[in-house]
């Protein structure tokens, strides 16, 4: 538990100087890129995990309730403060951000599949998974590699962070420039 609070810590603090937070995925190795080529090296453990278990339940009610729009649910999944698509975020204003998107996007559905989750520490879980995303009624779909960072808190689990590697991609553009 230290340690996944020492290394949510460490990240958010880093995300905190750098706004730049890009991700850079090898199998189970994870290596974290900022600004001033800083790096932390993360082991991580593929899991087994059935649907049924906490934290496949995490995403999969992470996952409805943004298709149902329902920002009470997706603010009790938030932890108080998120990296939000290279952001840190007070989780209000992840929700206001939801809002936001769901009025400029009415239309907007996701779907997910191939979930894997990573054990990065004793509470701390990494779940990679594909997003379908359709914005509008007559878009196509978009594939979206994407992912969560589920941990436990006071026996509480919490998405503290939720990206895409589109995202991050984009990000490590635009701040190399």
């Amino acid at each position: 538990m230290k340690l996944a609070l020492i290394l949510l810590l460490l990240t958010v603090v880093q995300a905190r100087e750098n706004i730049n937070l890009t991700e850079i995925y090898t199998e189970f190795t994870e290596t974290i890129t900022v600004q001033y080529k800083r790096t932390i090296k993360i082991k991580q453990t593929e899991v087994n995990i059935e649907q049924g278990d906490p934290i496949s339940d995490i995403v999969y009610s992470w996952n409805n309730a943004v298709n149902s729009r329902d920002t009470n649910t997706l603010f009790n999944l938030y932890a108080p403060k998120v990296l939000y698509y290279g952001t840190e975020l007070k989780d209000k204003l992840c929700v206001k951000d939801k809002r936001r998107f769901y009025k400029k996007y009415p239309s907007f559905r996701q779907s997910i599949d191939n979930i894997n989750i990573v054990k990065v520490s004793k509470n701390l879980y990494k779940v990679y998974f594909d997003k379908y995303v359709k914005m509008k009624e007559d878009s196509r779909i978009k594939n979206y590699p994407s992912y969560l960072l589920i941990g436990y808190f006071y026996g509480r689990l919490y998405i503290y962070v939720e990206g895409d590697t589109v995202t991050d991609r984009n990000l490590l553009k635009k701040y190399r420039r």
